[in-house]
C-alpha cells in the first residue's frame, strides 16, 4: 500500500475522477447508498482511500476510472466499497510497436556504412570491442 497521501496533495484531476464516479452511483438509488448529508463526506473518503491504494498517472487515470465506474455501476446491486472500484479499473494502455522489417540489401548497406564509419573514426589497423560481420551481425 502506498503511504497515506494529506488531503492537500491528492490533485485535482484525480479528486474529480472520484467525485464524478460517485456521482453517477449515487443518482442510481442502490441499496446502501449514502444519506445525502453525508454524501460529500463519502466523497472525500473514497478520495483518499484510493489515492492511497495506488500510484496514479495523471494523462490515463481519469479515462481508466471513469471506465471502473461505469463498469461497477452497471454491476452493482448494493453501494460498493471503494476497493470494489479497483477491481475494474483497466490496465494501462500499451504503446503499440512498430515492427519494421529490413531487406537483405538495406542490411548489406547499412553494415557496409558501419565498417566505412568504423575505418574512418578508428583506422584500418585499430579495432573497436565489437565487430559487425555482414553475415552474421554484431559479434562480441
Amino acid at each position: 500500500m502506498v503511504a497515506d497521501a494529506a488531503p492537500a496533495e491528492i490533485p485535482a484531476w484525480f479528486n474529480d475522477a472520484i467525485v464524478n464516479g460517485i456521482q453517477r452511483l449515487y443518482v442510481l438509488g442502490l441499496a446502501g447508498t449514502p444519506a445525502a448529508e453525508t454524501v460529500v463526506l463519502t466523497g472525500n473518503v473514497w478520495v483518499e482511500l484510493l489515492w492511497n491504494a495506488r500510484r496514479w498517472d495523471e494523462p490515463s487515470t481519469p479515462t481508466r476510472l471513469a471506465e471502473a465506474f461505469r463498469r461497477l455501476s452497471f454491476a452493482a446491486d448494493r453501494w460498493p466499497a471503494p476497493a470494489q472500484l479497483l477491481e475494474y479499473v483497466p490496465d494501462r494502455a500499451q504503446p503499440k510497436v512498430i515492427a519494421r522489417s529490413y531487406t537483405q540489401e538495406q542490411i548489406a548497406n547499412n553494415l557496409a556504412f558501419i565498417r566505412k564509419e568504423r575505418e574512418r573514426l578508428f583506422g584500418p589497423k585499430r579495432r573497436p570491442c565489437v565487430d559487425v560481420d555482414a553475415d552474421e551481425g554484431p559479434q562480441q
